[in-house]
């Protein structure tokens, strides 16, 4: 058994080298219907929305902060890091919806009370 299923995967081992791969294109979709603009508004206000939370909780906590908190060392790079791609998203998203001859719904003015964790 073993050495017939690795027959098989040696003789079609060729026909996966041989079958041409597709470039991929870097290209965005495009929007075509109120369907597909709706999805994308509601994606990019979602977008925005976690945007402003990991902006806020990157921005308004130090590392010594988050470590008093209970989270590992390095916790607030992370959140960071989220933050930079929740920005891109975002980007991508008005990028797309502005191609598409549309308006990108704008950002609201959000509210989180940050504060330290006293648990």
């Amino acid at each position: 058994m073993l050495f017939s299923n690795a027959a098989l995967a040696l003789g079609l081992f060729p026909l996966a080298l041989s079958h041409p791969l597709e470039k991929r294109q870097n290209a965005l979709p495009p929007v075509n219907s109120a369907t597909d603009e709706s999805v994308l508004q509601l994606a990019l206000y979602l977008e925005h929305l976690e945007l402003n939370l990991y902006t806020g909780g990157f921005e308004n906590f130090t590392d010594a902060e988050y470590t008093a908190a209970g989270f590992p060392p390095g916790f607030r790079g992370n959140v960071g890091v989220i933050a930079d791609h929740e920005k891109t998203h975002a980007d991508t998203i008005s990028t797309n919806l502005t191609n598409a001859g549309k308006t990108p719904v704008p950002t609201c003015t959000y509210k989180f009370n940050y504060s330290p964790s006293s648990t």
